[in-house]
């Protein structure tokens, strides 16, 4: 995983997006079933009904880093 970001829904509090790019979606899975059968995290009690079930997106497009350099330097 490169970096992740916990979003808050504005509308809803108790709702959170979890955004995180993984090398691949297999990557990730495997990852999940290790946390859910061997290391069993005390914050997936705070999840209703004790289950996270993600939503998998692929990457369209990104902003090229000479443009976020660029943009950071101004």
């Amino acid at each position: 995983m490169k970096d992740g970001v916990l979003c808050r829904d504005t509308e809803d509090p108790d709702h959170f997006y979890l955004i995180g790019e993984w090398r691949d979606i297999d990557a990730h899975r495997r990852i999940r079933e290790v946390l859910a059968r061997e290391i069993k995290p005390e914050f997936i009690k705070l999840i209703e009904g004790e289950r996270f079930v993600p939503t998998y997106a692929e990457i369209v497009t990104v902003t090229p880093q000479d443009i976020l350099d660029k943009a950071a330097a101004e």
